[in-house]
């Protein structure tokens, strides 16, 4: 685990009034991505799972889109995926950069003091995995 930066430069997107620095102090889960990526729509079902187990924890959703995606890409795939929360950009890839997320998709869940656990495989088992980290390290 590390200490998450709320202060890295990812930018809102159309509708989203927030910065990433207002949710600091709370309990977050960030999906990492890329409209066009296939394995991120693959990705879907299971990062559902995994945040409807947070959602009850009292998680709030964010979701981060990779530079090199057009703004129609980024709109789109959230309408079709039916991707609810905070919508970010990594437009000059500090996100990237700062996360070394050299590859997408990836997910992270940042408890209330800042604690991240990264996920960099995205697969059937995300659900138990988060449930056993949450029952582990991060009750309230």
């Amino acid at each position: 685990m590390s200490n998450f930066d709320y202060g890295v430069d990812v930018l809102p997107t159309d509708g989203n009034k927030k910065q990433l620095s207002d949710f600091k102090g709370k309990k977050i889960s960030i999906y990492y991505l890329s409209p066009k990526c296939p394995h991120c729509r693959h990705a879907m079902p299971h990062i559902e799972k995994a945040r409807k187990i947070l959602d009850s924890a009292g998680y709030e959703r964010i979701n981060i889109c990779i530079k090199y995606s057009t703004d129609e890409d980024y709109t789109n795939f959230i309408r079709d995926e039916k991707l609810t929360g905070y919508c970010f950009k990594d437009a000059d890839r500090n996100f990237a950069n700062k996360y070394g997320t050299g590859s997408v998709p990836v997910f992270l869940v940042v408890n209330d003091s800042g604690d991240v656990v990264r996920y960099n495989s995205v697969s059937d088992t995300l659900g138990n995995q988060v449930a056993a980290n949450l029952n582990a390290c991060c009750k309230d």
